[in-house]
């Protein structure tokens, strides 16, 4: 079977993401990236949007902080996910302006492009914030 041009892209945008990722402490899991810190779980996650085609890749980012005594304190038992994190946003948020952001990939070009970009966005901005969020004294307000 011959792999498509935006699962080719997808592959290169989630290597450079990883590389630093995985430096910062996350491990991956395809798309998804989980760092565990005290007794919060940080997600880092590359969405594809239904509008990708074989030729074209359209991706965002998609952010989570799971906190195990918030979800303990509402009966959530569940192991740690994106899906049931208190606090969620899109990378577009620590834009300027605060847009939502989705990437067109048409080439290796565009995605090496999109994988720096998206990764520089993570380490200097969101995962910060993240941390921050997670830390003992903010996790009860998230």
């Amino acid at each position: 079977m011959v792999d498509s041009n935006s699962n080719q892209f997808k592959r290169i945008i989630l290597t450079i993401m990883g590389a630093d990722l995985k430096t910062a402490g996350f491990r991956k899991n395809k798309a998804l990236f989980a760092l565990e810190q005290n007794d919060t779980t940080l997600f880092v996650q590359l969405q594809s949007s239904m509008k990708t085609t074989k030729d074209v890749l359209v991706v965002t980012v998609n952010l989570g902080i799971f906190s195990r005594s918030v979800a303990e304190s509402v009966g959530n038992t569940h192991e740690p996910n994106i899906y049931d994190a208190q606090w969620r946003a899109r990378i577009g948020c620590f834009l300027p302006g605060g847009s939502d952001k989705w990437w067109e990939v048409r080439s290796e070009q565009d995605a090496e492009a999109c994988g720096l970009e998206i990764t520089k966005l993570l380490i200097d901005k969101a995962l910060p914030e993240m941390r921050r969020l997670a830390s003992t004294e903010s996790s009860m307000s998230l």
